[in-house]
């Protein structure tokens, strides 16, 4: 990890997340080309699936928990077994002030692999992924509002970083 790290060390779990931002210059030594790399999770399972960089140079971070204590910045909770998370760092911050916003995203079933989130690069991100459940934020009068029941729906979110809320879901 990198002396900025959000988290150096990782906690006692089973799986945590690793954040890297890596500048490929060829000018650069090899030892030189690591910018930024931290741990982020709780104390379970956590995987990260996808990141994008913003304008502004912060990281989002879109993945996987099991972990009723993944660090949050809204008061969001572990819904079912398995949620989504959505995290913003901002690596040129101290470390005790680069988790800018964080959130889980869930209903009370599981949910599964993260796709994205790509952005705007201002705020606004859009992932999509799997759920079983059938009350996953934001479904009410989309286009199909209701889980199966037999295996995973998939879903596309719009999400606003600054924890406005969501938009534009469909399964």
């Amino acid at each position: 990890m990198t002396n900025n790290a959000y988290k150096k060390t990782k906690p006692l779990a089973i799986q945590n997340a690793v954040v890297m931002q890596i500048q490929p210059l060829p000018f650069l030594p090899k030892g030189k080309q690591l910018k930024y790399s931290t741990y982020l999770g709780g104390t379970v399972r956590d995987a990260a699936n996808d990141a994008y960089l913003m304008w502004s140079g912060d990281i989002v971070i879109g993945g996987v928990t099991l972990s009723a204590d993944f660090p949050v910045t809204n008061g969001t909770t572990l819904q079912g077994d398995s949620d989504l998370f959505l995290t913003r760092l901002d690596p040129s911050l101290p470390p005790d002030k680069q988790l800018i916003h964080s959130t889980y995203f869930g209903g009370s079933g599981d949910e599964g692999l993260c796709a994205g989130p790509v952005g705007n690069g201002l705020g606004t991100v859009y992932f999509g992924g799997s759920t079983k459940s059938d009350d996953l934020p934001g479904r009410e009068g989309t286009w199909d509002d209701s889980y199966d029941g037999v295996n995973y729906d998939a879903f596309v979110a719009k999400y606003y970083l600054g924890g406005m809320g969501y938009s534009g879901m469909s399964d």
